[in-house]
């Protein structure tokens, strides 16, 4: 079981094996990796929210309710996501498995 860096490592390795660069390969790997724990922590987010269960982040007296600490988790995902978006293009390259 090799857990997240295990499996950017097999992303990484399935990549090169079918020709891509070892740089583009690598950012798919790791991009790969990062869309996985961005899923994993929406998935907890999203368990906690149907299961009504008792999420309390009181600090010195005050409440945060717990859909606002999701809300809160879900915009920076989101925001990540776009950045890494804007950040390796739009497709500019096209990719075709190796003749």
């Amino acid at each position: 079981m090799g857990g997240t860096a295990g499996n950017a490592t097999l992303s990484i390795r399935f990549f090169q094996k079918q020709g891509l660069a070892p740089t583009i390969a690598v950012s798919s790997g790791v991009l790969n990796s990062a869309a996985s724990f961005i899923v994993q922590i929406v998935l907890v987010v999203v368990g906690l929210l149907v299961t009504d269960s008792p999420f309390d982040v009181s600090t010195s007296g005050t409440s945060i309710p717990g859909w606002v600490v999701a809300l809160a988790v879900v915009a920076v995902a989101a925001a990540v996501a776009t950045i890494v978006v804007r950040a390796c293009g739009t497709g500019s390259t096209t990719w075709s498995p190796p003749r």
